[in-house]
């Protein structure tokens, strides 16, 4: 085994050892998907037949949708928050990952309940 003059084996070991656990904590941040990814889409179509649709939204911010939306298709990871408001401020209806609902509404909001 080649050794620098003055290097250890043990030395060269804590080195492998650091160099391996680095490695590992890189590979395993790069392979886990955010936690705070609504991944997938939700539809909402109107009263008038218009559909609209969001990819991939985020926790906490307020979507718009079309005025008098009448149905939601949640197809993401999060639960969704209809609301009658254009602000997600009055009561809402919550719409679980994978369901939908027939409402009146014109915002919603995502959380990861």
């Amino acid at each position: 085994m080649n050794m620098a003059k003055g290097e250890s084996f043990s030395m060269r070991i804590f080195r492998l050892a650091a160099v391996t656990a680095g490695v590992t904590a890189v590979a395993t941040m790069l392979s886990v998907a955010p936690a705070s990814a609504g991944t997938g889409v939700f539809f909402s179509s109107s009263l008038l037949g218009g559909q609209q649709q969001i990819n991939d939204p985020e926790p906490g911010p307020c979507y718009t949708v079309a005025v008098s939306s009448l149905s939601a298709y949640n197809r993401t990871r999060l639960v969704a928050h209809v609301y009658p408001d254009p602000s997600c401020s009055l009561s809402a209806l919550r719409v679980g990952p994978g369901n939908h609902v027939g409402t009146v509404y014109t915002s919603v909001s995502f959380s990861a309940e």
